[in-house]
């Protein structure tokens, strides 16, 4: 193949658009929500098993805790357990 002569073509199908139309990003959103919906919801049913196992004065329970507050902080969801 002689490098002088290459053409670029540019197929249609091949072409994506940078930004996402509303539909797409209101989609991506409810996936993101979903997955911070399991997060905050794995996180409060271990806080239960540690206060349940351990009691409300145990360092897991603490580290339980903290992982809810941060799952909570990063959606900015109600700040309640």
């Amino acid at each position: 193949m002689d490098q002088d002569k290459t053409d670029l073509r540019l197929k249609l199908q091949n072409v994506h658009r940078l930004a996402a139309t509303a539909n797409e990003r209101k989609g991506l959103y409810k996936q993101l929500r979903d997955l911070a919906d399991e997060e905050i919801a794995s996180s409060r049913e271990s806080l239960r098993v540690q206060v349940k196992a351990k009691g409300v004065k145990h360092v897991t329970t603490a580290v339980a805790h903290y992982s809810l507050g941060a799952a909570l902080l990063q959606t900015h969801g109600p700040m309640y357990v």
